[in-house]
């Protein structure tokens, strides 16, 4: 972590705190309209195309609720590592990650390098 400034840390640990605030807004909200299509359902609507609709939106809201919630502990857990000190550190090869990534990507926990060879590995899975 000791690549970093101060100042660059507290932008940041505010990033990082705002984007997982947001994610967790965006979840909430999903959560909600879901709710609120189903207690605008009519009980007695039986049209296939209409319940094969609404399961769909349900599947999709339901994966993006996923993806929030999956951003906002990823943000939650760059903050721990902010505070344990290895914050910048890539988990894989153990070099400091550049600062111009994490400014683009705040809760990256590989360098770029290390990143690639992880994609290409689990690109065909």
């Amino acid at each position: 972590m000791n690549h970093l400034s101060a100042s660059t840390l507290e932008l940041l640990k505010a990033r990082l705190v705002a984007l997982r605030d947001n994610a967790l807004q965006e979840a909430w909200a999903v959560q909600g309209q879901s709710l609120d299509k189903i207690d605008d359902e009519e009980p007695g609507v039986q049209d296939p195309a209409e319940r094969a609709e609404s399961r769909r939106e349900q599947e999709i809201d339901g994966a993006q609720v996923d993806i929030d919630h999956a951003m906002a502990d990823a943000a939650q857990a760059a903050l721990q590592r902010i505070a344990d000190g290895s914050y910048g550190t890539c988990l894989a090869c153990g070099l400091p990650i550049r600062q111009s990534r994490l400014l683009a990507i705040p809760i990256a926990i590989r360098c770029s390098d290390c990143q690639s060879v992880y994609e290409r590995r689990h690109a065909s899975r």
